[in-house]
């Protein structure tokens, strides 16, 4: 079992990703998005699986950066459904079968329905190498973000990104916009230094007062 008194260690795996007109709108759309190998100790964990099969070799960079391989790996978390954050979890699971596969209650019928791969639910008070799951729905029904106590830093999936500046993520792609902006703000009130989103950039100090900041603000259409 990981030993919680052990800072975690976080490895990003950044996807660039354009995906072509008509998909999201009449323009193309270019993006980025994070998947992290969380590294306690001798133990690995992965928190999402980006959405390509060959982005398979991104998370095998962070893993030898973590001094890992995919056999290592005893846990993908998935902080939602959506196919850039689950869209990599077959080709994964063919590197690591016996790897858990863990996500929110609520989207676990829509990750089976995209992969074929049926995940078990985590949920409040529950934790995943000594990261505890900090349900978040809005943005999905079962949306949740993870969180290191010791190192005070907190996983946000897209509870908000932070590219060129924090932000909500964009409503056209939150399946409950009321229900992600209430999320927003109940997490803005937890104290953390740190905080890693799926998309942008990572924040280091301050994390939670910058929330509070963002919140502050009404959000713009």
């Amino acid at each position: 079992m990981a030993d919680p008194t052990v800072a975690a260690e976080f490895f990003p795996a950044r996807a660039d990703i354009v995906l072509p007109p008509g998909v999201v709108g009449p323009e193309s759309f270019s993006f980025n998005v994070n998947a992290f190998v969380v590294r306690r100790g001798s133990d690995i964990a992965l928190v999402d699986t980006l959405m390509r099969p060959d982005h398979v070799d991104i998370i095998l960079r962070a893993l030898e950066h973590a001094g890992a391989g995919f056999a290592d790996i005893t846990h993908i978390v998935l902080t939602h459904h959506h196919p850039d954050h689950s869209g990599g979890l077959e080709t994964i699971m063919q590197r690591c079968p016996r790897a858990h596969i863990l996500c929110g209650a609520g989207d676990i019928d829509a990750l089976r329905s995209a992969t074929g791969i049926l995940a078990d639910a985590v949920t409040s008070g529950d934790t995943v190498l000594g990261l505890d799951v900090v349900p978040t729905p809005g943005h999905t029904p079962g949306h949740l973000c993870l969180f290191d106590e010791y190192s005070s830093t907190m996983l946000l999936g897209d509870v908000a990104g932070n590219i060129g500046a924090l932000q909500r993520t964009p409503a056209r792609f939150t399946e409950n916009e009321p229900e992600a902006e209430a999320t927003l703000r109940a997490l803005a009130e937890r104290d953390f230094a740190n905080a890693l989103p799926s998309h942008g950039d990572p924040l280091y100090g301050g994390a939670a007062e910058s929330l509070r900041r963002l919140v502050s603000d009404p959000r713009t259409p």
